[in-house]
């Protein structure tokens, strides 16, 4: 569980989908977040299994007089990292050795 205070961004990072998922609000407030989380039983016991996290963002504030209080929330993905990932897996370098490369240059056989 987190509780943070006065913040305007929160990221969460799933290094097994290669996913940044962040959270902007346009009004600094508090962040809370909590586990998702179900229980199963294995030959060890009971477990919790970690699904999922919530997260809520909240605020004090007094009303304007206009009656309008607005804030943005801005959820953004970046897979940027699963991206370059799924490049390298795809595109494995193959960089032959000094060895072969001076063999293939001169000709002769290794």
């Amino acid at each position: 569980e987190l509780d943070q205070t006065d913040s305007d961004r929160i990221s969460l990072v799933d290094e097994w989908l290669g996913l940044d998922v962040s959270l902007e609000l346009s009004r600094p407030g508090g962040i809370w977040t909590m586990p998702i989380e179900t229980i199963s039983q294995s030959e060890g016991g009971f477990e919790a299994v970690h699904q999922s996290v919530c997260i809520v963002p909240h605020w004090e504030f007094v009303m304007p007089d206009d009656g309008a209080w607005v804030v943005d929330l801005r959820l953004v993905f970046d897979s940027s990292v699963a991206a370059a990932r799924k490049l390298a897996q795809a595109s494995p370098r193959s960089v032959p050795s000094p060895v072969a490369v001076g063999s293939a240059l001169t000709g002769e056989s290794l």
